[in-house]
């Protein structure tokens, strides 16, 4: 009997260590990317109408549309909370920063059918009737995503490949962020194009080897301490949930375009959430409009200790003289 290699081979050159620290969920379905794992819920539920947030990326809308169904917008109100919702349709709702635990459960126990994009939210335990995740948000992965509950009926043909994907991750280690920024542009660009697949074996490997349950711990103790700081003058109403483990620091505050920018000239990189799609009514609203201009996304991930959020807070604080 020849030995089990899962057909990879035996001998040769080394690839990755990478150690299997975890065992991940059986009761959810990993995929290529969280946009796929959208339009599973969308085609294997049948949903042909659905509430959507105008606060959220275009990329929510685009696959939406793609799937074939009539997009019916709701607004979110300062606390992320919807507003003007029909209790009898199907609705997505955002789980913003992965910080609104509590307007989740206020909105499933009001709206008889509801969906959770948990794309900013990995650690978010499964509620509603089906939710997806998207881990490269939290760890680094070329893609990736997660959806619950499986469709018994709905057989998802083909394993994505990733390793095209991978150059952006090993390139910013060895030369820096601004230089492997058109490498992760351009894979950014590829998944666009992607049809429902499993998950990569790569993504699955560096998934099951990242320590998630200490990288849990450090986004945590990095919100509260900049949060302990911060809160004050922060705009927003923040409420970490015990379970909670955020992506970023909403810090709302009218200044947020100019420190974004003044953030930049020092290579302290904030993302915008969200422009602007021209291609469809995704981002239209007032509120969101002023959620996308007003909040400053502050990196709280693991690679930062407290040094470096304390040099974030003195750039910060500059503009105030």
């Amino acid at each position: 009997m020849s030995p089990k290699s899962d057909n990879k081979g035996i001998g040769g050159y080394l690839s990755l260590d990478l150690e299997v620290r975890n065992e991940l969920p059986q009761d959810r379905l990993y995929l290529n990317s969280g946009r796929e794992g959208f339009a599973y819920l969308l085609r294997s539920k049948k949903i042909k109408k659905i509430q959507l947030p105008y606060y959220t990326c275009g990329v929510v809308w685009k696959t939406a549309l793609q799937c074939g169904c009539e997009i019916i917008p709701y607004d979110v109100d300062a606390s992320f909370a919807p507003c003007n919702y029909l209790r009898d349709l199907p609705l997505l709702y955002t789980n913003y920063f992965g910080l609104c635990s509590k307007q989740l459960i206020e909105i499933t126990n009001n709206c008889k059918e509801v969906y959770v994009d948990n794309s900013q939210a990995f650690y978010a335990e499964p509620k509603g009737n089906g939710a997806f995740w998207s881990p490269r948000k939290f760890f680094g992965l070329p893609d990736g995503g997660v959806v619950w509950p499986i469709a018994p009926d709905m057989e998802v043909q083909g394993r994505a490949i990733s390793y095209n994907r991978f150059l952006h991750l090993i390139k910013r280690i060895d030369v820096g962020a601004s230089e492997a920024y058109a490498d992760f542009s351009l894979s950014e660009s590829q998944l666009e194009f992607e049809r429902i697949q499993l998950m990569s074996n790569l993504t699955s490997a560096l998934l099951k080897a990242a320590p998630i349950e200490r990288i849990g711990e450090l986004r945590r103790r990095n919100f509260l301490f900049l949060h302990n700081i911060l809160k004050e003058d922060n705009e927003l109403n923040l409420d970490l949930g015990t379970q909670d483990v955020p992506l970023i620091y909403p810090y709302k505050t009218r200044r947020a375009g100019r420190l974004r920018e003044i953030l930049k000239s020092k290579r302290i990189f904030c993302a915008k959430y969200w422009p602007e799609d021209p291609s469809n009514f995704c981002m239209r609203s007032k509120m969101a409009k002023e959620f996308a201009e007003t909040i400053l996304p502050i990196p709280i991930d693991q690679r930062y200790k407290e040094e470096d959020l304390v040099y974030i807070l003195e750039c910060i604080n500059e503009q105030n003289y």
